[in-house]
């Protein structure tokens, strides 16, 4: 003799209840999915980057690290002072000037410069939370 042979409605409420268990964990399980980061790619970053202002703007960490130096100036960059920026590393005019390019998978430093001459353009981007960010900038004319 079977435990459910005497009670024929407590095995439907028993298997209802198992149907409505199986449904509910189902419908949780699809629910939850796995959250892959995926990296913004840097060269697609870096070009909209130099093409729209206001993007610049939102990926720039204020306050910015480096400053602007010249003669007679030093100040720190903030919002209201930011020049934007136009002219990609890959612009210039390397037989004029020297530049320098190192990327990693989190790190991007550019440099543009004139040895011995006190100009010296620096930027380091940084990969943040899976976004690429602008964390120092040096704009030295001495």
């Amino acid at each position: 003799m079977t435990l459910f042979t005497h009670r024929p409605n407590q095995v439907k409420a028993f298997l209802k209840l198992l149907l409505i268990l199986c449904l509910t964990f189902a419908c949780h399980s699809q629910r939850r999915t796995i959250a892959i980061e995926v990296n913004e790619n840097f060269d697609e970053f870096y070009s909209k980057f130099h093409t729209d202002s206001l993007f610049q703007i939102q990926r720039i960490i204020f306050p910015l690290e480096g400053g602007r130096y010249d003669y007679n100036t030093e100040e720190t960059w903030t919002p209201e002072n930011w020049c934007i920026k136009k002219v990609s590393v890959y612009q210039v005019d390397s037989a004029e000037f020297s530049v320098e390019f190192n990327k990693n998978d989190t790190l991007v430093f550019e440099r543009i410069y004139l040895p011995n001459s006190g100009f010296d353009f620096q930027c380091r981007y940084r990969l943040i939370s899976g976004k690429w960010y602008l964390v120092y900038c040096l704009d030295q004319n001495l």
